[in-house]
């Protein structure tokens, strides 16, 4: 009886026993492409018409864990006669770890207007920016992924 004790604690325990496994090392470099359309009101005129305005943004960072990576974002927004280059410090982070995850970022900073061109009755000035997002990854490889 004993030993039949003995056997049963044993299967049983063994199955709750798991070994230890060599973890993958975090990829402490993160860099994302980032495209897509800013939509809003254009108010230059008397009359209210919205537009869709296409967006890149690049963002390069150090990533601290799966939740964090620290960096900074620049790229290029198109307006219809205006060109914005925002300059932003920003956070990014994967929930899970898992090949679908829910994501989310964080940029605030400056939206320069240099490269707009200027005309003498026309002043192009940028402005503050603060851009929070939540989304979902896809892994599609070793080391890229969808957003």
């Amino acid at each position: 009886m004993k030993h039949l004790y003995l056997l049963t604690l044993f299967l049983f325990t063994s199955g709750l026993a798991l070994a230890q496994t060599e973890e993958q090392p975090i990829k402490r470099y993160m860099g994302a492409v980032e495209l897509g359309y800013l939509y809003g009101n254009n108010k230059d005129r008397d009359i209210n018409n919205y537009v869709a305005a296409p967006t890149v943004e690049i963002f390069n960072g150090f990533r601290v864990h799966r939740l964090l990576a620290i960096g900074a974002t620049t790229g290029f927004d198109f307006y219809n006669n205006l060109q914005i280059m925002p300059f932003a410090l920003g956070v990014r982070g994967e929930i899970l770890n898992t090949r679908i995850s829910p994501i989310y970022s964080i940029d605030a900073g400056y939206g320069s207007a240099f490269l707009s061109h200027e005309s003498e009755n026309e002043k192009k000035k940028g402005g503050w920016m603060f851009n929070p997002a939540l989304g979902f990854r896809v892994r599609s490889g070793n080391s890229s992924a969808y957003t």
